[in-house]
């Protein structure tokens, strides 16, 4: 037998992996037979740790880089496609470079009548909040009031609301109310 085959046979009682075997011999210049669980013991306790340690480290690293190398190729990131705002976008011009003249005028007049349109409805809006805050605040606010205004007139307060409010709720002074506009 060997001195290979007894640091192999070592190796296995001390549970260290035989690929080490020619490691420690070389580490410990071991030239006989003498000692071999003394020599497994001090490198399973001092170098495999660090031997394991560096392993793992190269194995992390080199796993990272295939991975990064990987999505690289591929357009990825964490596994998820990537798009790139600038690659897929493309200006009108470019859009509108191969059409022809006919339906880039059409498409024009299309624009110009979507932001006329857009342009009335937000015009129209403040209008009618502008309208909806004059009549409430002058003589139409009667008009405007007339059937709640009835019902309560109709209506006996209950016992519980002192005098002066039933009479501050029947003043006729014009009232404001103010609304937001979007």
């Amino acid at each position: 037998m060997t001195i290979l085959d007894l640091i192999k046979a070592a190796c296995k009682t001390k549970g260290v992996p035989e690929k080490y075997a020619e490691r420690i011999q070389k580490t410990f210049k071991i030239e006989k037979a003498e000692g071999m669980e003394a020599f497994v013991d001090l490198f399973k306790d001092n170098i495999l740790p660090a031997i394991q340690e560096a392993e793992n480290e190269a194995k992390t690293t080199a796993e990272t880089a295939a991975v990064a190398a990987y999505e690289a190729k591929h357009g990825l990131k964490d596994g998820k496609p990537v798009e790139d705002p600038d690659k897929n976008k493309k200006t009108e011009e470019e859009l509108l470079k191969d059409l022809s003249p006919e339906l880039k005028a059409y498409l024009e007049s299309m624009r110009k009548s979507v932001d006329d349109m857009a342009k009335k409805v937000g015009d129209s809006i403040t209008n009618s909040a502008k309208m909806l805050v004059f009549r409430i605040t002058g003589w139409d606010v009667w008009t405007w009031l007339r059937k709640p205004l009835s019902r309560i007139k109709s209506r006996s307060f209950p016992k519980s609301l002192p005098e002066s409010s039933k009479r501050r709720s029947m003043m006729p002074w014009p009232v404001v109310i103010t609304l937001p506009v979007p």
